[in-house]
């Protein structure tokens, strides 16, 4: 079964992104508090997938000394270091469920993908407007490499986003970004061997490294009490150069991912 780490993410910044936009308009002082709060998520079952499922993820930002803090959604745990009014950057972990029982009786002829843990780090920079028209702006850059499991290879994913206001209560926001993947994570996902070729009715497919998919999502968040917000959200995949030519996905599954979400939070 497809990892939830795309919806997870979609909902993580649901959540985690109270604090700051909260913030936009309302006070000089760009402060994240502590939340916790769950986000539930239909997306699909494996990377390229036509078929779907749902499913409950947790979520949870705790501030540390400074502008340091943790944060964990779902499958994802990152750490910023930093004690900076602009610049995040520190360790992350992320566990990748992989494809394993899934509903296309083609693909599920393929080797299954079980879990495995990827370790890596990230680097943010955010800018908070408080002079015009507010808004939090963020650009970012994320690394990681397979360590533990079944996952394999390394992944890059520069990323940005930009919230606005709508009153004290109402913020729209929105984001794009891209994820490159090397040739061990491509041939996993998206090769198909001799020997799956014969057992699946799939060609054989080798598949290289490079950019693997771009994405944009939309994001609503609405404080409907002072300690909670609501959030809602999509998240829209587009698989690009050797992962949209797998015959995995051109035969079997769709170049288009999306993932929608809704996500409650209670901040102190």
């Amino acid at each position: 079964m497809r990892t939830l780490r795309d919806a997870s993410l979609l909902l993580g910044w649901l959540l985690a992104l109270t604090g700051p936009v909260a913030a936009v308009g309302l006070s000089v002082d760009d402060v994240v508090p502590n939340f916790i709060g769950l986000g539930v998520g239909s997306t699909t079952q494996w990377h390229g997938s036509r078929d779907r499922m749902v499913g409950a993820m947790p979520g949870a930002r705790l501030k540390l000394q400074g502008s340091r803090f943790l944060e964990w959604y779902g499958p994802y745990m990152g750490l910023n270091l930093l004690d900076d009014e602009g610049w995040e950057a520190g360790p992350l972990l992320n566990l990748r469920l992989g494809r394993e029982e899934v509903d296309d009786p083609v693909v599920a002829q393929l080797p299954e993908i079980g879990l495995g843990l990827e370790a890596g780090g990230f680097v943010a920079w955010h800018h908070v407007n408080l002079t015009g028209i507010p808004y939090r702006l963020r650009l970012g850059l994320m690394a990681s490499h397979a360590v533990l499991g079944q996952t394999e290879g390394s992944q890059l994913t520069p990323y940005a986003s930009l919230w606005l206001p709508l009153s004290e209560r109402l913020f729209i926001g929105s984001g794009v970004g891209a994820t490159w993947s090397d040739k061990n994570f491509m041939q996993q996902f998206f090769s198909v061997s001799p020997a799956a070729a014969e057992a699946s009715g799939l060609p054989s497919y080798q598949a290289g490294a490079g950019f693997r998919q771009i994405y944009w999502w939309p994001g609503v968040l609405w404080r409907i009490a002072p300690q909670w917000m609501l959030g809602a959200g999509a998240y829209g995949q587009y698989l690009v150069g050797d992962a949209a030519d797998s015959p995995i996905i051109r035969e079997r599954g769709d170049r288009w991912q999306w993932t929608f979400g809704l996500g409650l939070g209670y901040l102190w």
